[in-house]
């Protein structure tokens, strides 16, 4: 749609004559090189947000890991249950 209405916009500038041929094809050279940078801007943003939640995830699974389990293990036969906590 904004490349159909960008269109209509260049053929009436060279109808009414305010632009020449050269100044259209050097804004046109400029409209797709900016909306590359932003096309590669929403691109790098996407990324970056990725990499920080896969870094995240990384640092808990490494918390886990560091952090001791609690192991049930067999207790005394005399105290009345056989599992204790440890």
């Amino acid at each position: 749609m904004l490349a159909i209405t960008a269109e209509i916009l260049f053929a009436a500038l060279l109808l009414v004559g305010v632009w020449n041929r050269e100044k259209l094809i050097a804004f046109e050279a400029h409209l797709s090189d900016c909306l590359a940078k932003w096309v590669a801007g929403i691109i790098m943003r996407r990324r970056a947000v990725r990499i920080r939640k896969a870094r995240a995830l990384q640092a808990r699974q490494a918390q886990q890991v560091r952090r001791p389990a609690l192991h049930v293990v067999e207790g005394c036969k005399g105290s009345g249950s056989n599992r204790s906590i440890a």
